[in-house]
């Protein structure tokens, strides 16, 4: 069965935006797992521990599951996350596919990250 890390932004400035960033990973990692992959989501695993790390901690922490990932399904507004962009390049550097997720009118959508990041530069 192929892994899949969910890589999306968590941080925000309200309490209000950090739990709609959470609920939208945890949505995304029930469509992978519907769709017959194991998903790992970090923005899970913090939901009842936020406090045990610091922010650095949990991005090392994620960093860790992803090196043990098939694939890096990156979501939601990622550019603004630095925690995120540490993933994407780690997925990079190490050779795990990058790919973009997200919900549209039929449900989940995955496609060639490196697609969606050249359409994003025009």
């Amino acid at each position: 069965m192929k892994t899949i890390y969910i890589a999306g932004p968590f941080s925000a400035p309200t309490q209000i935006e950090r739990e709609q960033n959470r609920l939208y990973a945890i949505n995304i990692a029930a469509a992978v797992r519907k769709a017959g992959y194991a998903a790992i989501c970090p923005h899970v695993e913090s939901y009842l521990n936020e406090d045990a790390l610091d922010e650095e901690g949990w991005i090392k922490h994620g960093l860790q599951l992803l090196s043990i990932c098939d694939e890096c399904y990156v979501i939601g507004d990622y550019q603004k996350s630095s925690g995120t962009m540490r993933e994407i390049g780690f997925s990079e550097d190490h050779d795990i596919p990058l790919r973009r997720a997200f919900f549209a009118l039929d449900g989940l959508v995955v496609g060639d990250f490196q697609l969606w990041r050249n359409c994003q530069k025009r």
